[in-house]
Parts: structure tokens; C-alpha cells; sequence
């Protein structure tokens, strides 16, 4: 594996000893303190467990590391005990700061394109480049989340996709996702949330392998529920189980142990204690992104609503047509793969010219594109449940 690299920034993020090695554990390269610790290591062999691994060097006593699974398979060790946020706070404090840098630029270049005036088929192509800028100023504020974990706001958050995103940080450990329903949304701090998620995760999975791997399974409804069934639960050293559930009785849900079985951890879901009263009509909700989606849903459940939900524009166009005479209110994105909101908008228009459509942006209005976009309302990124229900229901005209 001689041939690989580690990312320029990776070890020379450590003062203290951080070593890079490949899928196997075979080091492939260290910084300096890591061969003051050791000795020279390249070549070597760390036998990984989870989180935690073991440097076998020929003659030598076994070195104890603590291990961070890096997303294209390859890991990374560093070799002082006790330093694993360490780990963590150094790697996603330069991964964040990379995806400013590429995030930044492709939004400016976007943005110089469409004040140019093009044809709409280059803006399209432009604002699918905006919304890819999106994505990652999405995954840069997690990424930061992870690594530096001060907020205490409670905000709604997808469960089922904070899940996903913990157990894709660990890949390549063997974790199964099965979700009985579609809403898991909760209210959480969520950057507290998602380092403990995965430490939990890592932990859990550390014994898992391609033939037994770590199942994990969601269940909505008045709560939600999330289990966690390793082969075996580890013994001794329950640090992540313990940090988790303090967090999870802290924040109104509980968690429990099955002996030798499973983890279990759930919370209120957002949505429950819906109206008691006649709905408010339905209102459809256009987001490509599933956490904002899900949460925009909760909250408009929550605020007496029915819900009909689209991940693209082409999507909530066929549900534009089916459901046109049940529909009082679109929520839409305004910058969507295919068939942006924007375009969903003008086509709700020549349907039904009084259906009120509140567009949701991290944009300017002069960056969308149609020069019809001015006199739409639009509520910018990132917004809270309050504005969002504050909103529609000024759209509405409901008291």
C-alpha cells in the first residue's frame, strides 16, 4: 500500500503522536512525535477494534491507540491514551475548513453565472450547482458538530438520518439500517447528540463483521425508537453506553440494556400530541434534503396540518396535480434537483392562482433564476420551527 498518501493536513494537525494506515491497519506513514513514541512504525501492523487498536511491532510490547475510521476506508491512530476527541477535534476542524473553501467557491462561481442573465438551461445547471453548495454547507455544519460539540439548543432533527450519518463516519464496520416508518423526527441538541451516537455505534460495532454485523432498527410513532443488537454487547468498558444514556434521560427519553441483547434508545417524537381539533388543510412540503424535510413535516403536523411530503420537484408536481383540490399551502426549496421550486411555483399559478407557495432559500431572490420570484415570500436557511409555523400561517391569514 506503499502507494497511497494521507490528506496533506491529516498528521500535521497532532502535536501529539498520529500515525495513518490503510484498510488492514498497515501504517503508512506517522509524524515525528509518533516515532519519538514508538520508534519507526512504517510498515507495521495495528490490529484495530473499534475505536481502540494495538500497535504489533517484532520485539516490541504492544503500543494501545485510539482509532478514528476516516470515510474512504483508511484509518487514523494516535497514539497517546486518552486523546480520542483529540482524534476528533483535530480531523473535523480541517475537513471543515476544506469544505468552507470548496463550498465558498462553488456558490461564488454559481452566483457570478446567474447574475449573467444565461439560457435556462445553464441556470438550471447553475442552480443545481447552489444546491450542491448546500449539501455541503449541510455536511460541513455536521462535520463541525462533531468535533466541537458546544451547542445546547434543541432543534427537530431526523433520528433515522443522524443514525445514517453516524454509522456511514464508521464505515468500513458492518452496520445494518431497517426503519419500520418514515418520520423519526425528535427534539434534541444535536451536536451533543451525534458524537455520542457514533462513539455509541463504534463502540458496538467493534466485534461486528460482514457475516454478523451491527443491526440497527427505527421505529416511529409516539416515540421514537431506536435499537441497537451487536453479536455481543462488549463487556467491561461501557464509557459510550454510560455518556449516552445521561444525555438521552437529560433530554427527555430514555434508554435502556437488554442483558446481552441490545441497546435501546428513545425520545418523544416531535410529532406526537397532534391536533385534537379538524385539520387545516394539507400542505406540501419540497425539500431534497430528508432532515429538513422530515423536520419541516413534524413541525406543520405538530401546527394542525396534514402533510404531503417530495424530495424533488418532478415528484411534487405529479402530487401537485393528484392533490390540487386538497392543498392550502407549498413549502418548497426554492433550488431543487430537476424541477426547481421556483418552476414548481409558476406551475401552481397556472393551476390554481390563489394557492399561496412559501419558497425556503439560503439564497438571494436575484440568484433564483425567473424573474418572477420577487413578489413570492420567502423564508431564508436555516429557520426554526416558530418562524416556519409563524410563516405558513401568515400565508393563511390563521390567527
Amino acid at each position: 500500500m506503499a502507494h497511497l498518501a494521507p490528506p496533506p493536513f491529516l498528521l500535521s494537525s497532532f502535536a501529539t503522536p498520529a500515525a495513518w494506515c490503510d484498510a488492514y491497519g498497515a501504517v503508512v506513514a506517522c509524524n515525528e512525535p509518533f516515532t519519538a513514541w514508538a520508534g519507526p512504525v512504517v510498515g507495521h501492523r495495528i490490529e484495530i477494534l473499534g475505536t481502540r487498536g494495538a500497535l504489533l511491532a517484532a520485539g516490541r510490547p504492544p503500543r494501545p491507540l485510539n482509532m478514528c475510521p476516516l470515510v474512504d476506508g483508511t484509518w487514523l491512530a494516535l497514539g497517546a491514551a486518552g486523546e480520542s476527541q483529540g482524534v476528533v477535534n483535530a480531523v473535523t476542524a480541517a475537513v471543515a475548513q476544506r469544505l468552507e473553501r470548496l463550498e465558498a467557491s462553488l456558490e461564488g462561481n454559481a452566483q457570478i453565472g446567474l447574475l449573467e442573465g444565461p439560457s435556462e438551461p445553464v441556470a438550471r445547471c447553475l442552480r443545481e450547482t447552489l444546491a450542491g453548495a448546500e449539501e455541503l454547507r449541510v455536511l460541513r455544519l455536521q462535520i463541525a458538530a462533531l468535533g466541537a460539540p458546544t451547542s445546547s439548543e434543541r432543534v427537530p432533527v431526523c433520528l433515522g438520518v443522524l443514525v445514517r450519518d453516524a454509522a456511514a463516519a464508521l464505515r468500513p464496520l458492518p452496520v445494518t439500517i431497517h426503519a419500520t416508518d418514515s418520520d423519526f423526527t425528535v427534539e434534541v441538541d444535536r451536536a451533543r447528540l451525534f458524537p455520542l451516537l457514533v462513539g455509541l455505534l463504534a463502540d458496538l460495532a467493534g466485534t461486528a463483521t460482514p457475516e454478523a454485523p451491527l443491526h440497527v432498527e427505527l421505529r416511529g410513532g409516539d416515540s421514537v425508537r431506536v435499537r441497537l443488537a451487536p453479536a455481543s454487547l462488549p463487556a467491561g468498558d461501557l464509557g459510550a453506553i454510560d455518556a449516552a444514556r445521561r444525555f438521552v434521560t437529560a433530554a427527555g427519553g430514555r434508554m435502556l440494556v437488554e442483558p446481552h441483547v441490545a441497546v435501546v434508545i428513545e425520545f418523544p417524537a416531535l410529532a406526537s400530541g397532534l391536533r385534537a381539533g379538524a385539520s387545516k388543510g394539507t400542505v406540501l412540503i419540497v425539500d431534497d434534503d430528508e432532515s429538513s424535510l422530515a423536520m419541516m413535516g413534524a413541525v406543520l403536523r405538530r401546527a394542525g396540518f396534514d402533510v404531503l411530503t417530495a424530495e424533488d420537484g418532478v415528484a411534487a408536481s405529479v402530487l401537485l396535480r393528484v392533490h390540487l383540490s386538497e392543498l392550502v399551502a407549498i413549502v418548497a426549496d426554492a433550488v431543487l434537483p430537476g424541477r426547481s421550486g421556483v418552476e414548481l411555483a409558476a406551475e401552481a399559478r397556472r393551476s390554481a392562482p390563489r394557492l399561496p407557495v412559501l419558497l425556503v432559500s439560503g439564497h438571494s431572490s436575484d440568484l433564483l433564476g425567473a424573474a418572477d420570484v420577487d413578489d413570492l415570500p420567502i423564508l431564508p436557511k436555516p429557520f426554526g420551527a416558530r418562524a416556519l409555523t409563524d410563516r405558513v400561517r401568515a400565508l393563511l391569514e390563521l390567527d
